[in-house]
């Protein structure tokens, strides 16, 4: 996101080669928000259970100990959230819609302190997020167990034991 000279804010997008490199997932965009300075937003009808991208990682070597990502960088806070947050691999925390978000509306989800052990404190509402991570984690496992192929699908093979692992961790 840059500020231009003119007070519009805007997305900036770098060539690399023939690419372009949007710092944001597909169909999320950065607007100005009611909720606080600038949110996310859906530019194209996300449905529930998609899972959205990376808002941080935990990393004991950075000032704060966590790096936001774009994703976490503008996402905003709301008690009543479209978005649910993840912790996976107990380092990258995700976001995924708990609802279909329609396009143009705000990405928003509950702030909590990105530690995992205070994952541990739940309350009701902590819990029924978390049963609905691992509904989500169960459902993306199926997904790409669907779309295995003999050939050229390692990378589904990788995703599968991770979210399979992540799933049994939140059990406990």
């Amino acid at each position: 996101m840059a500020v231009f000279s003119n007070g519009v804010a805007g997305m900036v997008l770098f060539k690399i080669g023939k690419n372009m490199y949007n710092p944001l997932p597909d169909g999320v965009t950065i607007k100005q928000s009611p909720i606080h300075g600038f949110g996310l937003y859906a530019s194209e009808r996300i449905t529930k259970g998609t899972i959205i991208g990376i808002t941080h990682h935990v990393n004991p070597n950075v000032k704060d100990g966590v790096i936001r990502t774009p994703l976490g960088g503008f996402g905003n806070h709301s008690d009543t959230p479209n978005c649910f947050k993840m912790l996976v691999e107990e380092t990258t925390w995700m976001i995924g819609a708990n609802e279909d978000i329609d396009s143009g509306e705000e990405l928003t989800w509950k702030y909590t302190i990105y530690n995992p052990q205070e994952e541990e404190k739940m309350t009701n509402e902590e819990e029924r997020h978390l049963n609905m991570t691992i509904k989500v984690l169960k459902e993306q496992v199926e997904i790409f167990t669907s779309r295995l192929q003999p050939h050229d699908t390692g990378h589904l093979h990788t995703a599968i034991s991770v979210l399979t692992h992540r799933i049994e961790e939140l059990k406990k």
